[in-house]
């Protein structure tokens, strides 16, 4: 594991929410998530109720973002500070959720009344790649080719 997928594994177990970008149109949205990553962090999971701009966004087009970060609101931020985008398809998980859900519940355990309730969609991110931004400098690196 190189240097830049071991930040990505760090923040990923480390961080427990993210800002999920959608588009519906030529508008773009974000929402707040509480998201897991599968151990090969080739999926980012998230629930969220169908009913939600988010949900429509994704069933519109799945081609979404994420972004996971590290800041604490401090002016050391600017230096200290690390920001991952994450870039890939997204669906709803409908095969094998119990193996999705237990992977969220087990960084998410408060979520479980949530993810019962039957209006509420699993997500599943595909990761294709990943840009790691601090110090206003950016590395990119294609996740599949790592």
């Amino acid at each position: 594991m190189n240097e830049e997928q071991e930040l990505f594994r760090k923040l990923c177990t480390a961080q427990r929410f993210a800002v999920v970008a959608t588009q519906s149109g030529t508008d773009p949205y974000t929402s707040l998530v509480a998201f897991s990553a599968t151990k090969d962090l080739s999926y980012l999971i998230f629930a969220t109720l169908r009913q939600t701009r988010k949900f429509s966004n994704i069933i519109q087009n799945p081609k979404i973002s994420l972004l996971i970060d590290n800041r604490e609101n401090l002016s050391s931020d600017v230096k200290n500070a690390i920001a991952i985008t994450v870039v890939g398809t997204a669906h709803e998980i409908k095969d094998d959720t119990r193996r999705f859900i237990d992977i969220l519940l087990k960084k998410h355990p408060y979520l479980a009344e949530f993810i019962k309730n039957k209006d509420c969609a699993l997500i599943g991110l595909s990761v294709e790649k990943f840009f790691i931004a601090r110090q206003f400098k950016q590395t990119t690196r294609n996740y599949k080719e790592i």
